[in-house]
């Protein structure tokens, strides 16, 4: 489902906190790239719009 993220250590009980924190930090930077990119993408349909001029009167 686009815009919910879950992040958990559901691989293991004995799994290592090492090998949990980083991949609570990757998934932590794939969360971030993905709002960053949507941030960008919004902001240049904005700009793009925003000049765009009207084809002149015929």
């Amino acid at each position: 489902m686009p815009g919910v993220w879950a992040a958990g250590n559901v691989g293991g009980f004995a799994e290592q906190v090492v090998n949990a924190a980083g991949r609570g930090y990757r998934a932590g930077a794939a969360i971030n790239a993905e709002l960053l990119f949507a941030d960008l993408d919004a902001t240049a349909r904005v700009q793009s719009s925003a000049t765009r001029r009207p084809a002149p009167a015929r």
